[in-house]
């Protein structure tokens, strides 16, 4: 799919005067559009919905690749603080950092593939680089490597590291839920999972398992632009999913006005993406394995996912 014709989207959580014990909320709608989206020649923004906490107010921007990855510019509009996540081309960042008047104090690898603006980035700001222990040769400049289960903190936002392996050995997920938001480069992806390139069925398994059971109101944001091809090899699998149909209506109006499929509910991936459904009987008899177990089902689902992209 053609990937969208502008640099980069904008969302943001707008801060409230509520009391820091209140839980954070989602909004139902749209509530913020990008500072960018009345300029003449932009194509859209990220029309979303948008998480809401009472201490915090996130901006999110997202720059996409021409290989059709995604990186994300997290700019805490309270402290000042910014973070760059998985960025693969340093010119661009720098330049839109600068031209919002921000500086670049942190860099978020989630894993190894997407990682190469990294010294470029530290050169030109002296950020401080966070990524994998277990891919930390891999890590161009980094300074904190994590396992997993670690804190990290963006202003006044405190976030946790997932560790969770499959597409890579050592891929890690950002997850804040202050403001309800999580990082997790190419181990969720709209409506499917991302590639085993270095980990096992059950190390992916076990991964997307965490994830779909972190709050369901979470904003997703994958690092990888593949809803069109995963939305159409799901329904390969779950052809009366009346919830994956409507969701295909609307990534294929999305991506034909030009904007990117993420961010998404994780509770639209509920009810949508097969890969987080391999232990529902009925995906199971989908790939021909009725009363098998999800490890099982999850190997034949991705293997059927590879054999369709090769025939795509």
């Amino acid at each position: 799919m053609a990937l969208p014709g502008f640099n980069w989207l904008t969302r943001q959580t707008p801060s409230s005067k509520t009391s820091s014990t209140a839980r954070p909320t989602v909004a139902s709608k749209p509530v913020s559009r990008a500072a960018n989206a009345g300029a003449r020649g932009s194509r859209g923004v990220v029309d979303a919905y948008d998480g809401v906490h009472p201490d915090y107010d996130l901006t999110v921007g997202i720059f996409p690749t021409p290989k059709g990855n995604y990186g994300f510019l997290l700019h805490d509009r309270i402290s000042g603080e910014t973070a760059i996540v998985d960025p693969m081309d340093a010119g661009p960042i720098v330049a839109l950092a600068r031209a919002r008047g921000c500086g670049i104090h942190h860099v978020l690898n989630t894993h190894h593939h997407n990682c190469a603006g990294n010294l470029a980035l530290k050169r030109a700001t002296g950020c401080t680089i966070h990524g994998p222990a277990a891919e930390a040769d891999r890590i161009p400049g980094i300074d904190i490597a994590y396992k997993g289960g670690e804190k990290f903190t963006l202003g006044k936002l405190t976030g946790e590291v997932l560790a969770v392996p499959g597409h890579t050995f050592g891929h890690l997920a950002f997850w804040m839920p202050g403001a309800g938001v999580l990082f997790c480069g190419d181990v969720l992806t709209p409506m499917g999972c991302g590639r085993l390139v270095e980990g096992t069925p059950h190390e992916m398994w076990r991964s997307l398992d965490l994830i779909r059971n972190l709050p369901p109101e979470t904003l997703i944001y994958s690092g990888f632009e593949c809803a069109q091809a995963n939305g159409r090899f799901a329904l390969t699998i779950d052809r009366k999913n009346m919830w994956l149909q409507s969701r295909m209506k609307r990534v294929d109006q999305a991506c034909g006005a030009g904007r990117a499929s993420v961010p998404v509910k994780l509770e639209d991936e509920h009810t949508t993406n097969p890969f987080l459904r391999v232990d529902d009987d009925r995906i199971a008899a989908a790939v021909g394995l009725p009363g098998a177990g999800p490890v099982d089902v999850f190997t034949e689902l991705r293997k059927r996912r590879d054999l369709f992209q090769l025939q795509a």
